[in-house]
């Protein structure tokens, strides 16, 4: 049995309402997981990974991810129930959801044949919830795509193209399209730029979560993973998929298509993921207009997509893409330390990154791992921007390296990116303190940023953690180890979210070996 992760919030703020509600809680949670479209339950053996993640105002609490039957985790294959009572988080947890708002999330995978994650999402335990009542709170039904089904396009397109108007302008790029009607994402400027349903031909929910937005509207060269140029003249991205798969319809305007067409393109596809969607290969229809570009309407074509993540109008004879690594650099390089920084555009089933390095003519070594470094672990399957980094405190002085990045998808293949980043660490070596310290942020008061300086007597492992004046976590700016030395981090005002805080006063703790000293700061907008 796995052990369960706790992450706890201040003790302080823990203890100052010790007294709402016992630390020990015999709750249990409960939901239904069900197939979609034979409504069967699966088996406890396809159930591949189960976690039970609980938060409140003060705390979050995560259990797994393991199987049924372990972790707390008990499933019945006859009902298609799965149950979590909270009592598994042991005397750690705080429960009082009538004292604030208190949520319970299931995330489950179910590999039939084919891998599906699926979420409850945070569902409020209601705050007449009872510590020990005997029955389970209900969280309703969990569903999943049960078997392999193979549905034809549906015989009404969910966006049917407006005869003898142009396809509208698209709409301006970043800008996120939302669902308002059920069926069509609606451009501000009049016309339908694509439109979504399920697999069995279902209508979305109107004003559902899902959106459409342009990433690029412009003719480009970019680069595949296997190192290929590919023209691409529109990015598209698909957000807010809460089942996948779903048909999906784009109307591509004339000028897309001429901007291929001028780049050399003669066939046009549509690209997902490393797969390519073409007339050729059958698995892309086009319901009206031409992709050449001669129609005024453009062309309207329908696909099936099996996640979010972006959508690239290219060129069909090039490689397909799922840009994934947007960029890599190194944002910081001193005598002792490299500080590398990336960001992707899209993750697809992405367990995490590896990071390499060789020093001169030597080979790649791997020096960490998503497995043993948190701040590696990537963010599965999102559609979304997200910036990493990474520190190397293994470094010589004056010598020079060169770092690639790997990601881990869930069945474990690994994939080495090209792009590659070269330095040369300074010949200054620091000089080792004699005592740890913690040095005052400068600026202070900052805007928008501010530094923060400490040295470390001896090797050991780092923590600096921004707390607000309720003793609450806000972020974590490191969590490693750090060679002897003097070191500092810069703090941008943003939570562990990357979202903005607001102004106040905050206090930064330094925890290294034995030693442990919190200093106050002043953030101002």
């Amino acid at each position: 049995m796995k052990n369960l992760v706790k992450i706890l919030s201040s003790g302080v703020l823990i203890a100052g309402i010790a007294g709402i509600a016992s630390a020990q809680t015999f709750v249990a949670m409960r939901v239904n997981i069900e197939g979609s479209q034979n409504a069967t339950n699966p088996s406890a053996a396809s159930i591949t990974s189960i976690t039970g993640t609980y938060s409140s105002a003060i705390q979050t609490l995560t259990a797994g991810p393991d199987t049924p039957g372990n972790s707390g985790f008990n499933y019945i294959e006859s009902t298609g129930d799965l149950t979590f009572n909270l009592s598994n988080f042991g005397t750690a947890l705080i429960f009082a959801p009538a004292a604030f708002a208190t949520t319970f999330q299931f995330d489950v995978t179910i590999d039939g044949g084919t891998a599906q994650n699926v979420t409850t999402g945070p569902f409020t335990i209601p705050a007449a919830t009872a510590n020990g009542q005997p029955l389970p709170v209900l969280m309703g039904t969990l569903g999943f795509v049960d078997g392999v089904v193979v549905v034809p396009p549906p015989a009404v397109d969910p966006t049917p193209p407006v005869l003898g108007n142009p396809t509208p302008a698209l709409p301006t790029v970043g800008t996120p399209i939302a669902n308002g009607t059920g069926v069509n994402f609606t451009a501000p400027g009049g016309g339908t730029i694509g439109g979504m349903a399920n697999t069995a031909g279902n209508q979305l929910i109107p004003g559902g979560g899902e959106t459409m937005s342009v990433t690029s509207n412009s003719a480009q060269v970019i680069t595949s993973s296997g190192g290929n140029p590919v023209d691409v003249a529109l990015i598209i991205e698909v957000n807010g998929c809460v089942n996948p798969p779903y048909f999906i319809t784009l109307n591509i305007p004339q000028s897309v298509l001429l901007g291929l067409a001028a780049a050399g393109a003669t066939n046009v596809g549509v690209s997902h993921a490393n797969t390519m969607y073409s007339v050729a290969n059958g698995n892309l229809t086009v319901n009206s207009g031409a992709l050449d570009g001669t129609d005024i309407n453009g062309a309207q074509v329908q696909l099936t997509l099996p996640s979010c993540s972006p959508i690239f109008v290219q060129d069909a004879n090039d490689d397909p893409l799922a840009i994934e690594l947007v960029d890599f650099f190194a944002s910081n390089v001193t005598s002792n330390s490299v500080s590398l920084n990336w960001t992707t555009a899209s993750e697809t089933n992405n367990n995490g990154f590896i990071v390499e390095r060789k020093a001169e003519e030597g080979s790649y070594i791997e020096i960490a791992s998503w497995e043993t470094d948190e701040e590696l672990v990537g963010a599965g399957n999102s559609s979304s921007t997200n910036d990493y980094s990474f520190t190397d405190r293994t470094v010589r002085a004056n010598t020079s390296y060169i770092y690639r990045l790997s990601d881990v998808d869930i069945e474990g293949n690994v994939k080495v990116h090209n792009k590659t980043v070269e330095v040369i660490t300074s010949t200054q070596i620091d000089v080792i303190p004699e005592r740890y310290y913690l040095a005052q942020n400068h600026p202070n008061p900052f805007n928008p940023s501010t530094s923060i300086e400490f040295g470390v007597k001896e090797e050991g492992k780092v923590t600096l953690e921004i707390y607000n004046v309720k003793g609450q976590l806000i972020n974590t700016l490191a969590n490693t180890d750090f060679q002897a030395g003097n070191h500092s981090v810069v703090w941008n005002g943003t939570d562990n979210a990357n979202k903005a805080v607001s102004s106040g006063i905050y206090f930064y703790k330094l925890s290294v070996n034995d030693y442990s000293e919190v200093k106050k700061m002043t953030f101002l907008k």
